[in-house]
């Protein structure tokens, strides 16, 4: 299976509009994809950060970001479903070989594995989805059907 991995502060909005729609990396050099992983327990590089009152930044990890992001979510799709592969995405977007390495020691520092991603540049609609999934703090748990009304998403994410 391949999963999209998000936080409580998204969901929301995946959910009312059903589809999970390609977005910038913020760097520019990457086309605007849907990311999904094959790894099956979290994507590090999912982890967010978050500003202090103080203004200074702490980059979260797992639990952190379960915590301050209303929790950890993931959509699943078929593993057959054909997507790109991490380089193939950083190939066709022209990236310099050097600046894939990079990118790469560095999600392995954070303790990802760039060989785990893959990229959609179209969007992923909600019937392409097998299921969606909430962290509990042991394991990932199903999200029923009657809850992806906008109040239900809104009290599971917050």
């Amino acid at each position: 299976m391949k999963w999209h991995y998000t936080n409580g502060r998204r969901i929301d909005a995946i959910l009312s509009s059903g589809i999970l729609k390609p977005s910038s990396d913020g760097s520019g050099r990457i086309r605007p994809a849907v990311w999904f992983s094959t790894n099956q327990s979290w994507e590090e590089t999912a982890n967010r950060a978050v500003r202090h009152i103080n203004g200074s930044y702490l980059r979260c990890d797992r639990e952190q970001t379960d915590l301050y992001c209303d929790g950890l979510f993931r959509l699943e799709i078929d593993a057959d479903q054909p997507l790109l592969t991490w380089r193939e995405l950083a190939a066709m977007c022209g990236m310099r070989p050097g600046d894939m390495l990079k990118i790469e020691a560095l999600a392995r520092r954070l303790g990802s594995d760039p060989q785990q991603w893959c990229a959609s540049l179209r969007a992923i609609g909600r019937n392409e989805w097998n299921a969606i999934e909430r962290w509990n703090g042991f394991t990932w748990e199903s999200v029923e059907a009657y809850a992806l009304t906008s109040s239900f998403a809104t009290r599971l994410a917050g």
